[in-house]
């Protein structure tokens, strides 16, 4: 996740938030780091999610303010999107914020599959 821009209708008047990004796939949850007093916020962190069904599976982002606990914005990836791009790799791409305002988050992906390794009979 690299950057993200709210729209200041988003936030309360006069104030600017604390924004953090809870990211999940099924179960799993994750935190970004906190910025403060920013419209702004550029996420340079790299989150790592075991997925068991890349084909059925989302990933799920919430941007939220620290302060006042309020949502900003959300946005719903499936990781089948990802699966059909060449090295099942989406360079930065601009989405929408589901919010009334014009709120957007740029994004990178990428999925890696692990493979077990057969076990040697002793």
């Amino acid at each position: 996740m690299r950057n993200f821009r709210l729209n200041s209708q988003t936030v309360r008047e006069g104030s600017k938030p604390d924004p953090y990004v809870v990211l999940s796939v099924g179960k799993i949850q994750q935190e970004s780091i906190t910025l403060e007093k920013t419209l702004d916020p550029v996420f340079e962190e790299t989150f790592h999610f075991l997925v068991r069904n890349p084909n059925t599976d989302t990933l799920l982002l919430k941007f939220v303010d620290r302060k006042t606990n309020h949502e900003l914005g959300s946005m719903k990836q499936p990781l089948d999107f990802v699966m059909v791009r060449p090295h099942m790799a989406m360079e930065k791409q601009n989405f929408n914020l589901s919010v009334k305002h014009d709120s957007k988050v740029a994004l990178e992906m990428k999925i890696q599959i692990l493979k077990e390794i057969g076990r040697a009979h002793v």
